[in-house]
């Protein structure tokens, strides 16, 4: 059980560490389809 725990939690880790790169990659380049960048900044801000 405890193995289970700690493999969801690594993917937990790994989901988050995607989300985060995502968000990054997002802002650094905000020239690429610029209106939709900012309506999926907006809603991941709205996830949050």
């Amino acid at each position: 059980m405890a193995n289970h725990i700690a493999r969801l939690h690594s993917t937990c880790a790994t989901l988050a560490n995607l989300v985060k790169k995502y968000r990054e990659l997002q802002y650094n380049t905000p020239n690429i389809h610029s209106s939709s960048s900012k309506h999926i900044i907006h809603i991941s801000l709205l996830i949050q």
